[in-house]
């Protein structure tokens, strides 16, 4: 079992299509498809999905019946509705979330990007949205060494040069040799 993340899908989100700041350059419907088509392409029925927050406003129940995958967690994030996404999501709905990836690898999750996380100073990693890759490179320049980074398809694509989520192991090849910018064990 591989375990995927990913953040800021905003299904059913057309407020944030042609904002100057959004970089997706596609319609609600168009990047509704995409989405879906590319992560049960990515995604297999026994992986582990996690949605790190913005999953969808409106239509939660509907758009979690159009992923494939049968274990899906969503962190809840600042555009995402608390009661709708209790009832489709049950609990597997959290706010934040530690977990172990790879057999090892602690991680914290959660919609927003934290300068020092549950683990940071044991190693662990952060994985975060909210910020559409819009904040990696200040992040990265104030801590060349952190082990965090925003996993939402817009960094994806500022990566790879697909909007898509990110496997544990891209995660970890990305993030997780780096020394961590808060002390070990403080």
């Amino acid at each position: 079992m591989k375990t995927f993340f990913t953040a800021d899908l905003h299904f059913d989100g057309p407020k944030f299509y042609g904002n100057p700041r959004c970089t997706r350059p596609f319609t609600g419907e168009k990047w509704n498809a995409l989405m879906i088509d590319t992560i049960n392409r990515l995604v297999d029925y026994e992986d582990r999905l996690v949605i790190l927050g913005d999953f969808a406003s409106y239509r939660p129940g509907y758009w979690r019946l159009q992923i494939r995958c049968k274990n899906v967690i969503l962190i809840l994030g600042n555009h995402d509705n608390e009661v709708k996404c209790r009832n489709v999501f049950g609990g597997n709905l959290r706010v934040t979330c530690n977990m172990k990836i790879l057999g090892h690898v602690h991680v914290f999750l959660s919609h927003y990007p934290h300068a020092f996380w549950n683990g940071s100073h044991k190693g662990w990693l952060h994985l975060y949205g909210h910020c559409h890759n819009q904040r990696e490179a200040v992040l990265d320049a104030l801590w060349p060494e952190r082990r965090a980074m925003d996993v939402s398809p817009d960094t994806a694509y500022a990566k790879f040069g697909e909007w898509r989520p990110f496997s544990d192991t891209e995660v970890f090849e990305l993030i997780g040799k780096r020394a961590g910018h808060d002390l070990v064990e403080f």
